[in-house]
């Protein structure tokens, strides 16, 4: 008989347990950096492994923001950098946003006002698209246009998307996909010598994040069978290491 839900989910989180497993039984010596959306995560994980009876002997968990933050912390203080959590981030775009009306740069979006729900509208699409990779210079402003179906909005978020990076520039801080973009550049060669990155399959990362990772494991990434989450879908949009 087929198994239930129940099962199959329970089936896929012992065998990434005891693959896992099985990997720091072959590199205890070798430092193991497993890649967990939290460090909750990270914590059950290990202790999955203890209460079977596994050891785990040089394997750490490590969320990509705070392996980014590590690859690329001395170029941050050297820089005098300052990295934003997202609630700064919606302010700065508040200001991109007030900034534009301000000055009779929008026309599609003019009727607006700066409320918090428009204002997290804006932010999430900023964000989405600076986490795809894309900035204000990957496109000219008509090519990104040319991207939305009304190209005056599409001329409209560039703008939104060039001022808000404009503001980080000026206040030299780092958001998110800032941090991406620094670590993929400033990374230490050697920084996979005697390491093995590990990852789940079914892991939700966007390009930027998939680039990093990629740029840091080198020929050392192992992927582990199942999902962080045991047994949840990985959304569509996201794209998982291969």
């Amino acid at each position: 008989m087929p198994a239930s839900p129940k099962n199959s989910s329970s089936y896929k989180k012992n065998t990434t347990l005891s693959f896992l497993a099985d990997f720091c039984s072959q590199h205890l010596l070798d430092e193991k950096i497993l890649i967990v959306p939290s460090y909750q995560k990270g914590r059950q994980i290990g202790e999955s492994l203890t209460k079977a009876g596994h050891s785990w002997v040089n394997l750490r968990f490590a969320t990509l923001p705070s392996l980014a933050h590590e690859v690329c912390a001395e170029e941050i203080a050297r820089a005098k950098l300052k990295q934003i959590t997202p609630y700064t981030t919606s302010l700065l775009v508040e200001k991109a946003f007030t900034n534009l009306k301000q000055y009779g740069h929008l026309d599609y979006f003019k009727a607006l006002d700066a409320k918090p729900g428009i204002i997290k509208a804006f932010s999430r699409s900023i964000q989405i698209l600076r986490m795809q990779g894309i900035s204000s210079k990957s496109l000219s402003p008509q090519e990104f246009a040319n991207r939305f179906i009304n190209k005056k909005k599409g001329t409209e978020i560039h703008l939104l998307l060039s001022e808000y990076e404009k503001l980080l520039q000026d206040k030299k801080l780092l958001d998110k996909p800032g941090l991406y973009l620094k670590a993929c550049k400033s990374f230490p060669q050697n920084f996979a010598h005697n390491k093995y990155f590990l990852c789940f399959e079914d892991q939700a990362l966007t390009p930027l994040e998939k680039k990093f990772l990629q740029n840091i494991s080198k020929d050392r990434l192992i992927t582990l069978p199942g999902n962080p989450v045991f047994g949840i879908q990985k959304p569509r949009r996201f794209h998982k290491v291969t």
